[in-house]
């Protein structure tokens, strides 16, 4: 048998082969980028708000009926975290965006 013989009797088998480890690999990225089962984007937007919303409410009791410097500084800095982060969010998933368009 020659090489080329050989070869063309390996060639199905082996196309067989890469189509069934590029399905398997096709799966592997739909389940990787699938969401867990249940949650929502508008539920974890619902519970955000309601995070935002409590704090809030604590922020202006502990300002409005606390004297306490300390507490009142205390939530002041949570604050100002909290919106620096959301910023550092933002632009970071932007430049990320943008590079990943940039190089495919």
């Amino acid at each position: 048998m020659t090489q080329d013989e050989l070869d063309d009797a390996l060639r199905p088998a082996v196309k067989e082969a890469l189509a069934e480890r590029d399905a398997a690999s096709a799966e592997q990225q739909v389940t990787a980028t699938t969401p867990p089962v249940g949650i929502t984007s508008r539920m974890v937007f619902a519970i955000v708000l309601l995070a935002i919303a409590g704090f809030t409410l604590v922020t202006i009791y502990v300002l409005a009926d606390t004297t306490d410097v300390t507490l009142r500084s205390g939530i002041v800095k949570s604050w100002d975290w909290a919106f620096a982060m959301a910023i550092g969010y933002i632009l970071g998933s932007s430049a990320g965006s943008r590079n990943k368009e940039r190089h495919p």
